[in-house]
């Protein structure tokens, strides 16, 4: 079960701000740790981010699961031993279609929440986004609409400067100011 499904869509009228783009980010992130994976905390969180930003939060490279091969009986080895190589193909499968169903949720989710418009540029002409990334659609708005400019700090500003209205709870304040 994905944290967050479907994500928060970006407006089709207007061009995305930093904070969307940074939402749908953190959205993003969220669903990949949420589904777990052996030998790591942060799930498969390494599918989206960029490899040197996993290093150094996890402390190692993200392996991402490789199909298995098809156990081989050459030597008709004892029921014991076929059965534990038969045991590793199931788990190894099992992990690597795991891998490969959640990275396919991604990339439509992200295609569902971001217009074609500020995707387009990755489309093959032939096989459309059959050869695009999650990490690669995210990277692209990211790299596009994600930079926090001069305006977006004043807009950030006004917001802080906002008279407080008292029957508000001051929750709502510091929620204000984080997301600032």
């Amino acid at each position: 079960k994905l944290t967050h499904d479907p994500l928060t869509a970006l407006d089709p009228h207007q061009e995305p701000s930093p904070a969307a783009i940074h939402l749908l980010r953190k959205e993003v992130y969220a669903n990949c740790r949420a589904i777990f994976k052996e030998g790591t905390t942060f799930g498969h969180l390494g599918l989206i981010m960029p490899p040197a930003e996993h290093l150094i939060l996890q402390g190692h490279a993200y392996v991402p699961a490789e199909y298995p091969d098809i156990p081989v009986y050459a030597n008709e080895p004892d029921t014991a031993v076929r059965q534990g190589w038969e045991a590793t193909y199931k788990t190894d499968l099992h992990e690597y279609t795991k891998e490969a169903t959640l990275t396919t949720l991604l990339k439509n989710q992200l295609l569902e929440a971001i217009p074609d418009t500020y995707t387009a540029i990755l489309q093959d002409p032939i096989q459309g986004y059959g050869d695009v990334t999650p990490r690669q659609i995210l990277a692209h708005v990211f790299d596009t609409f994600g930079t926090i400019e001069p305006e977006d700090l004043e807009e950030n500003m006004a917001r802080l400067d906002a008279p407080w209205d008292p029957t508000t709870s001051i929750h709502e304040v510091f929620t204000v100011a984080n997301q600032c």
